[in-house]
Order: structure tokens, then sequence, then C-alpha cells
């Protein structure tokens, strides 16, 4: 059991990871659907539609569930891990890695697939990046 504060402090670090790896595996994807053939006026289209799709996530969905849990963490004193991370959200988030891993296999060589793929790690890793702001500042003074 962690207190409230430690438990933000954990799911802001582990979300700013997520969001760098899944920036970095759209870079990745994003090359290989151009090295692929895939014409660079697409990716000049679909990178900046992926930014914006998830800033909007990041608006409508993923920002006001944080805000929500962060508060109810903020006003408690001791948190089990498994009321903030619960056995059922991991399970999804391995079946998401494990679906994404096999699409990627699927589509390797494809240039279209591949630029779409990256581009939803783009947009997700773009949602997850906007979001953090509701956990304040990693170096901020604990206030009491």
């Amino acid at each position: 059991m962690l207190s409230g504060h430690w438990m933000i402090v954990l799911g802001a670090w582990v979300l700013r990871v997520a969001a760098l790896i899944l920036l970095w595996g759209a870079w990745r994807l994003l090359r290989r659907a151009h090295e692929a053939g895939l014409d660079p006026l697409h990716l000049a289209w679909l990178g900046p539609l992926a930014l914006l799709l998830g800033w909007v996530k990041a608006q409508r969905a993923v920002r006001p569930l944080l805000a929500r849990n962060v508060a109810w963490l903020r006003g408690q004193s001791l948190v089990p891990a498994w009321r903030v991370y619960q056995p059922w959200l991991m399970g999804m988030i391995v079946g998401m890695i494990a679906l994404s891993q096999m699409l990627k296999s699927t589509a390797a060589g494809r240039p279209l697939p591949l630029a779409l793929l990256g581009a939803l790690d783009l947009a997700v890793g773009t949602a997850l990046m906007c979001s953090l702001t509701e956990f304040g500042s990693p170096f901020q003074a604990r206030r009491r």
C-alpha cells in the first residue's frame, strides 16, 4: 500500500515513460512506412492529423478521467495498488500490446498499414503527453 501522493507520482511517471515509448514507436513506424515507399505527402498530413486527434482525445477523455482520479488519490492516506492498477486494466493493456504487435508484424513491408499504425501510436502518445499536466510538475514540492 502506498500513500495517495506516491500513487500520483508513480502514475505520472508510468504515463511519461509510456508516452515516450509510444512516440518513439510512432517515429519508427512512420520511418519504415516511408522506407517502404509511402509518399512523403501522406506523412505530411497523417502526422498532424494524428497529433490533433491525440490532443482532442486528451481534452475530451483522458484529462477529465485523470483529474477525477488525482482528486480522489489526494484525499487518500493509504491506497492498495490493486485499487489503482486493477487486474482487468492490466490485462486489457497487455492484450492491446499483443494486438498491436500482431498488427505490426502483419503490416511489415506494406507502407499504408505501417503509416496508419504509426499515426495511431502518435495519437495515443500525444494524448498521454497532453494529459500529464493533471498530475502537476514532477519537480514541485509536495503540498501539505
